[in-house]
């Protein structure tokens, strides 16, 4: 509304409002086998446009502090890169006091049995 409001409402806006509405279902995709997924979405991870399993598997790896965006294996290099999420961390536990919780349910791996 704000986008039409303002005369800016273009494909691209459109692009992220559908992206972004679709975000759970499109996160939902590498937790599934290709055999689960239809081959059309099957297809998109091969050619890499939206995130492959693999990809997506380094958010959760532990520490889990990377990877964030779900949605494409091209963002995360970037963002990561540029510390965006270590930046929205810090801005928000600086305006709010709450800090990161330390996701457990994957178990640390301790330096002696990975030896």
């Amino acid at each position: 509304m704000i986008a039409w409001l303002f005369g800016i409402l273009t494909w691209q806006v459109w692009l992220v409002v559908i992206l972004g509405a679709n975000a759970n279902q499109i996160h939902k995709w590498p937790h599934r086998t290709p055999a689960e997924n239809e081959a059309f979405i099957s297809l998109l991870q091969r050619i890499r446009l939206i995130q492959t399993p693999r990809h997506h598997g380094h958010h959760h790896t532990n520490p889990k502090n990377s990877h964030y965006c779900v949605l494409t294996n091209l963002l995360n290099p970037i963002l990561d890169g540029i510390k965006l999420w270590d930046t929205l961390e810090w801005v928000i536990s600086s305006l709010s006091g709450v800090l990161r919780r330390i996701d457990t349910s994957v178990p640390e791996v301790s330096k002696t049995s990975q030896q």
